[in-house]
C-alpha cells in the first residue's frame, strides 16, 4: 500500500521504519511527517473520518472513539467570567479517555504490521485504552510492572484482557511519546476547527505533554490546509504538586524541570515528573503564544463538584484541574471576557470513584475560611464576591479572588449561600440555613 507519509526525527531528519521507539542517531522523539497534507473529510464517525490526515491502515480498528461532544458551556462560563466557552467531552469515548483515539490508530498499525501483541510501557488511561483496542482486534496486551496505574484503571484494563509481564518477542512496544498516540490525540484539533473554526485558547491538561503537543499539530495542519486562519493558543495545566512542564515554561526553558512527586497527585494521569513529551510541550506553548498555570489539589477537587452540577459533567480530576485554571486565567488577564475558549475534557470521573467520593465530602465541611464568609455576608448583607474578598484581606485573610469564588460557589451548592444578580453583577447572602450555621458556631 502506497503511503502518504513517513516517521521522521524532526532534528536529524533521518527516517526510520514504524514502530522504531526514538531517533537512532539523537535518541530524540519521532514525528509523522506527511507528503502531501490535504484535508478530504472521510464519511462516517470516529478519527477515521480524518483519514486523508491520518497514518491509515488497510484495515483500521474501531470502537466508536472520537466525534465527542462540543458542549456550550454558558453556566459555567457565567461563573467563570467567560462568555464563550465550549467543553470538549472526552469521556464519551468508549474507555472513557481521550487515549482511545490514540489506541485506535496504533492498535490498527500493529496489525498492519504483522504483529499480535502490544506492550505498554505506560500508565494508566493509555494502557486501558491500548487493552480495550487490543480486545477488539484480537491479539495480546500486557502492561510492564513498575509503570504507575491506579486501583481502578488496573481493573479496567485486566477486565478487557491485559495482564502485568514482560512482553511477547516481537510486540509493538507503546511509550507516552509514540508518535501514533499523537495522530490519534490529534484528531481533536480536527473535530474542534470543523465546528467552531477559529478559537482563541484551548485549555489542556498536561501531564506526558503528548496530548497538548498533539492538539497543537493538530491545529498547525488544520491551518496548513486552510481549515481555519489562524491557530489558538495552547494553555498547559498541571497539579501544583507535579507541575515540571508549567514551572520550565515559567523560568523560558526548553526542557521541563525534573521536578515533583507524582506518588502525591490527585490527578495522577497528569502527574508526570519526567515529561516524554515536555520538550514539545513547551515548543508549543512557545510557538503559539500560550501559557502554563498550576492549580491546587483542593481546587480540583471543588472544581470536579462544581462542574457536575453547572454542566452535568461529571470528570476525572485531570481534566477538573483544567476547569480550575479558568478563573485564574481571567483573572490575570490571560484569558478575555470575550475570548472563545475551549477546555478539554480528558476523560471520566467515574474512573476515580475516590476523587469523586473525595469532591463530596470537601462540598459538605465547613472550615475555617468558609465560616469566615459566612460571618462577612451576615455582617455586611448582600454583597458582590470581590467586596467579599476586600473585607477579607482586611481582617487578614489573603485569598485570591478566584478562591473566593469558588468558596462562595461552594457554599451556594451546599445551601449555605444564595445568588442573585443585581445591576450586572452577581450578588451574594446568606440563607436560613447559613445564618443557623453561623449561629452555631458561635455558640
Amino acid at each position: 500500500m502506497s503511503r502518504n507519509f513517513e516517521l521522521r526525527c524532526p532534528n536529524c531528519r533521518v527516517v526510520v521504519r514504524l514502530g522504531t521507539p526514538a531517533c537512532p542517531k539523537c535518541g530524540g522523539n519521532l514525528e509523522v511527517f506527511y507528503r502531501n497534507l490535504e484535508f478530504t473529510e472521510c464519511e462516517g464517525r470516529g478519527v477515521w473520518r480524518f483519514s486523508s490526515v491520518l497514518p491509515t491502515p488497510s484495515s483500521p480498528v474501531s470502537l466508536g472513539e472520537g466525534s465527542t461532544p462540543l458542549i456550550a458551556a454558558k453556566r459555567l462560563g457565567d461563573r467563570v467570567g467567560l462568555e464563550n466557552l465550549y467543553l470538549k467531552d472526552e469521556s464519551r469515548n468508549p474507555t472513557g479517555s481521550f487515549t482511545d483515539r490514540g489506541a485506535a490508530v496504533v492498535v490498527s498499525w500493529t496489525l498492519e504490521l504483522g504483529l499480535n501483541s502490544v506492550s505498554c510501557r505506560t500508565s494508566g488511561d493509555v494502557a486501558a485504552s491500548l487493552a480495550a483496542y487490543c480486545a477488539r482486534a484480537g491479539i495480546a496486551c500486557c502492561a510492564s510492572p513498575g509503570y504507575m496505574m491506579d486501583r481502578y484503571r488496573l481493573y479496567q484494563f485486566m477486565l478487557y484482557g491485559g495482564r502485568l509481564g514482560s512482553p511477547k518477542k516481537g510486540a509493538y512496544v507503546v511509550r507516552h511519546s509514540d508518535p501514533l498516540l499523537v495522530e490519534g490525540y490529534k484528531t481533536i484539533s480536527y473535530e474542534v476547527a470543523l465546528s467552531l473554526g477559529e478559537v482563541d485558547a484551548v485549555i489542556v491538561p498536561t501531564g506526558s505533554g503528548a496530548l497538548l503537543y498533539a492538539l497543537w499539530k493538530g491545529f498547525r495542519e488544520a491551518a496548513a490546509t486552510g481549515m481555519i486562519a489562524r491557530e489558538p493558543r495552547m494553555i498547559a495545566v498541571q497539579e501544583s504538586t507535579c507541575a515540571p512542564v508549567v514551572r520550565a515554561f515559567e523560568r523560558s526553558l526548553g526542557e521541563p524541570l525534573r521536578i515533583g512527586d507524582a506518588g502525591s497527585c490527585l490527578a495522577v494521569e497528569i502527574c508526570d515528573p519526567s515529561p516524554a513529551r515536555g520538550r514539545e510541550a513547551l515548543m508549543a506553548l512557545r510557538e503559539s503564544g500560550g501559557s502554563a498555570v498550576a492549580v491546587e489539589p483542593s481546587d480540583v477537587l471543588a472544581w470536579i463538584g462544581l462542574l457536575a452540577e453547572l454542566e452535568g459533567v461529571i470528570a476525572e480530576p485531570a481534566a477538573a484541574a483544567g476547569i480550575a485554571s479558568l478563573p485564574v486565567l481571567v483573572e490575570k488577564g490571560v484569558l478575555e471576557r470575550s475570548s472563545r475558549v475551549v477546555a478539554i475534557v480528558t476523560g471520566a470521573g467515574l474512573k476515580d470513584p475516590r476523587s469523586l467520593l473525595a469532591s463530596l465530602r470537601r462540598s459538605r465541611r465547613i472550615g475555617p475560611t468558609k465560616l469566615m464568609i459566612l460571618r462577612v455576608l451576615r455582617e455586611r448583607g448582600s454583597i458582590h464576591a470581590y467586596a467579599v474578598w476586600r473585607e477579607l484581606r482586611r481582617r487578614g485573610l489573603n485569598l485570591t479572588k478566584p478562591a473566593v469564588y469558588q468558596n462562595l460557589w461552594i457554599m451556594e451548592r451546599g445551601g449555605l449561600v444564595k445568588s442573585k444578580i443585581r445591576g450586572r453583577r452577581r450578588v451574594y447572602e446568606l440563607t436560613e440555613e447559613g445564618w443557623r450555621v453561623c449561629e452555631t458556631a458561635e455558640s
